[in-house]
C-alpha cells in the first residue's frame, strides 16, 4: 500500500450514533478509537492513535479503574454490548501480536523513528495494571529498544509504578527517555473507584536519570474533590513524600465531551459537575484563579523552581530539551506565558516565525500528506498556520503530525 493511501485511511474518523436508555437522547461517538491510523477493526493498526502529544499503542480494552469520566466512554468498539459500559475486565482488541503490530507500524509514513514519543494504554486501560497488560507494556517498549529505536515514551498512570517492572524499565530507560504522568487529583470515590497509592515505587528511580515523573493534577473539578479545601494537604502530603522525585506539576480540569456525559448520565446515572456542559465544551473546569492558587501552593511546598504548566506538552518538552511538541507558545500563548517554566525551557520554545516553507512542504509530499502550508504568522495573535486543504478539516492523527513536523523544524531538527 502506497504513502498516499496510509495517510487516506488515518484521515477518517468514523462516527456512530447511540441512544440513551434512560432519556431516549441520541449521542454521538467515535465508532472506532479516536485518532487511530486504521479504522478497520481487522487491521493492524486499529490498535494505534495519533492524538494530542503521542503516538498511543492500545492492544486492550477495558479497565478496572472505572474512572466516571474516563474519554473512552466515547468510543463505540469499546462499550461492552451487554450494558453499553466500559469493559470492568481487559480483554485484547486485537488479533495482531506486538511484533506484527509495531513491525507494520514502523512502515508507516505517520511513524517516526527516534524522534515521536510514544504511549501506551492512553486510550484504552490502565498500562501499569498487574497481569497481562503490564507485561504488553513492558513488551512494547522493549521492542522499540531491540530494534535500536530511541523514541522517548510517555505514559500516563494512576497505578503507581508495580515493583516488579522496575529493573525492566530502569534497563529500557539506559537508551530510551521515559516520561511518567501519576495522575492523582484526590476525587471522591463516586467518580474514582480505586483509591491506591498513585506515586507507589517512584522512589526507587532516584538514580535513573532518565526516567522522569510528574505530578497529573488531574481531573480538578470543585464538585468531586471538596471544593478544592483539600488542595493544600495534597501538595504537603506530596513533597513530604516525593519532592525529590517529581519534576513538574501539570494541573488541569475536565472538559465535556459527548461520551463523558453519555457515560456518566446514562449508564451510571450519575449527573454532570456544575459547570460541564456541551455549551461549555471548549472551557476545562480549572479556572485562572484556580491555576493561580496551584502555583502558590507548588511555591510553598516544592519551592519556586518546581515547573507548574497547563499542558503535558511543556512537560514533555522540557524534559526532552526541545521546542515545544505542541506549539502551545504560539497556539496558547496565554497559557505558556503564565505557566512557570524554566528559563531553558523558554529559550527551547523559539518564538520565530521563521519557517522554511518549500521544505516543510516537500517533507509533507514525501509522507503522503496532501496539505500544504501557505503562511506561518504565529504573531498575528490568529490562527498561525494556513494551509491548502484547510489542516483543522482533517483527522487528528493528520492535524498533530502536521503540528510535530513544524515543532522540530522551527527549533531547527528537521525530520
Amino acid at each position: 500500500m502506497c504513502k498516499k493511501e496510509k495517510i487516506k485511511i488515518a484521515n477518517n474518523k468514523p462516527v456512530c450514533e447511540i441512544i440513551g436508555d434512560k432519556t431516549g437522547r441520541k449521542f454521538e461517538l467515535t465508532k472506532y478509537m479516536y485518532g487511530c491510523l486504521d479504522p478497520n477493526p481487522d487491521a493492524k493498526l486499529s490498535s494505534v492513535s495519533i492524538t494530542g502529544n503521542s503516538m498511543s499503542i492500545d492492544i486492550w480494552t477495558g479497565c478496572a479503574f472505572q474512572c466516571a469520566y474516563c474519554h473512552v466512554q466515547g468510543v463505540f468498539e469499546d462499550l461492552n454490548s451487554t450494558d453499553q459500559k466500559m469493559r470492568y475486565i481487559p480483554i485484547r482488541r486485537t488479533k495482531f501480536s506486538i511484533d506484527e503490530i509495531l513491525n507494520e507500524l514502523a512502515l508507516h509514513p505517520l511513524f517516526e523513528a527516534n524522534t515521536g514519543i510514544i504511549s501506551i494504554g492512553t486510550s484504552s486501560t490502565e498500562p501499569f495494571v498487574q497481569g497481562e497488560v503490564l507485561e504488553s507494556t513492558l513488551q512494547i517498549m522493549e521492542w522499540f529498544v531491540n530494534r535500536g529505536l530511541k523514541n522517548p515514551f510517555w505514559i500516563v498512570t494512576k497505578a503507581g509504578i508495580p515493583k516488579g517492572a522496575v529493573e525492566r524499565l530502569k534497563n529500557i530507560s539506559l537508551t530510551n527517555p521515559i516520561i511518567i504522568s501519576l495522575c492523582w487529583a484526590n476525587n471522591e470515590q463516586e467518580v474514582e473507584p480505586m483509591k491506591n497509592n498513585r506515586f507507589k515505587n517512584i522512589e526507587l528511580f532516584r538514580k535513573c536519570p532518565n526516567i522522569h515523573f510528574n505530578w497529573y493534577l488531574r481531573p480538578l473539578v470543585r464538585d468531586w474533590s471538596n471544593d478544592f479545601k483539600d488542595l493544600e494537604s495534597m501538595f504537603k502530603k506530596v513533597s513530604s513524600e516525593y519532592s525529590d522525585d517529581i519534576t513538574s506539576i501539570i494541573p488541569g480540569g475536565l472538559r465535556w465531551t459527548e461520551g463523558i456525559e453519555y457515560g456518566m448520565t446514562e449508564v451510571r446515572d450519575m449527573t454532570l459537575p456544575n459547570n460541564v456542559s456541551s455549551a461549555s465544551r471548549h472551557t476545562k473546569t480549572l479556572t485562572e484563579t484556580d491555576f493561580q492558587y496551584i502555583e502558590k501552593l507548588s511555591e510553598k511546598y516544592f519551592g519556586r523552581n518546581m515547573p507548574v504548566y497547563k499542558h503535558s506538552a511543556c512537560a514533555i518538552s522540557n524534559l526532552l530539551e526541545i521546542n515545544n511538541i505542541a506549539l502551545t507558545n504560539f497556539f496558547k500563548r496565554k497559557d505558556c506565558e503564565c505557566s512557570i517554566c524554566p528559563k531553558e525551557q523558554r529559550t527551547r520554545c523559539v518564538k520565530s516565525n521563521k519557517l522554511d516553507l518549500a521544505k516543510i512542504n516537500k517533507i509533507l509530499v514525501d509522507k503522503g500528506i496532501g496539505i500544504q502550508i501557505l503562511e506561518f504568522s504565529p504573531e498575528n495573535g490568529q490562527e498561525p498556520i494556513v494551509t491548502q486543504p484547510d489542516y483543522k478539516k482533517f483527522a487528528p492523527a493528520i492535524k498533530q503530525q502536521l503540528i510535530s513536523i513544524i515543532s522540530r523544524n522551527l527549533y531547527g531538527e528537521g525530520v
